[in-house]
């Protein structure tokens, strides 16, 4: 039995951003020898997750109301294989915490902007879920420079419904490209520099609704259903009927 992965989302207070990954994580991960958690570099200490991001999650099919929070330590830090974050001043922190951890930290977008530019250049050897997390970790050096700058998925404490929404549905796109390999670009040689994929969703508005700018990354494989993915399915339940389409779809 291979061993298991440890992989750690971090954001500010460890109830929204982190938290919200921890649960749709715990869900895409469920069939695979990864072991999720989440901490927060200011965390609050054993609060539940932020109601409306519950709320959302639930919407969803997802219970997060056993959910807990915890402030990173760095005896946490380092029992980890790969840690994701949401900002760039929050992966400083980890990495003033625990300097060994700084080729294994990455924003969550940056990551998925990786694992798509591998999989349409046809690098990733592997099939199974914990296998691609370790490639693209083990080679991101080398990606690091063939992809543009991820985004930072924007903290949603205190604001508006739709900034809730927002972070939520960024969260679960990256994690759908980190899970879902990607069709590859026909003729594209492997490792081409400039070769073309589509980068972790930044966000744009329509009227007063936010919507992904550009279109939702192709995913194909078991797995890409609705049910699998919710949340990255449909946008968020209050915007139940839009379908956001890929550019391959």
């Amino acid at each position: 039995m291979p061993q298991e992965l440890n992989v750690l989302f971090v954001c500010t207070g460890n109830i929204c951003r982190s938290a919200a990954a921890d649960a749709l994580a715990s869900m895409y991960f469920r069939h695979a020898p990864i072991h999720v958690a989440s901490a927060g570099t200011r965390g609050l200490i054993d609060h539940p997750i932020q109601p409306n991001v519950g709320k959302i999650l639930l919407n969803a099919g997802i219970d997060a109301s056993s959910f807990r929070s915890q402030r990173l330590t760095q005896p946490i830090a380092v029992k980890q294989d790969i840690i994701f974050c949401f900002e760039k001043r929050q992966r400083s922190s980890i990495v003033a915490l625990a300097p060994s951890m700084v080729k294994h930290t990455y924003l969550l977008t940056d990551f998925a902007n990786m694992c798509q530019y591998a999989d349409v250049n046809g690098l990733i050897p592997n099939s199974d879920i914990a296998g691609r997390l370790r490639y693209v970790d083990a080679v991101s050096q080398m990606l690091r420079t063939r992809v543009p700058e991820g985004q930072e998925i924007a903290d949603p404490y205190g604001k508006q419904d739709e900034d809730y929404q927002r972070a939520v549905y960024e969260t679960a796109m990256a994690l759908k490209m980190i899970i879902v390999p990607s069709r590859p670009v026909p003729g594209v040689a492997a490792a081409a520099p400039g070769s073309e994929y589509q980068a972790a969703p930044a966000m744009s508005t329509v009227g007063s609704d936010p919507v992904p700018a550009g279109a939702a990354p192709v995913a194909t494989g078991a797995g890409a259903d609705r049910d699998a993915f919710p949340v990255a399915a449909a946008y968020m339940p209050r915007h139940a009927g839009r379908v956001i389409r890929s550019n391959g779809a």
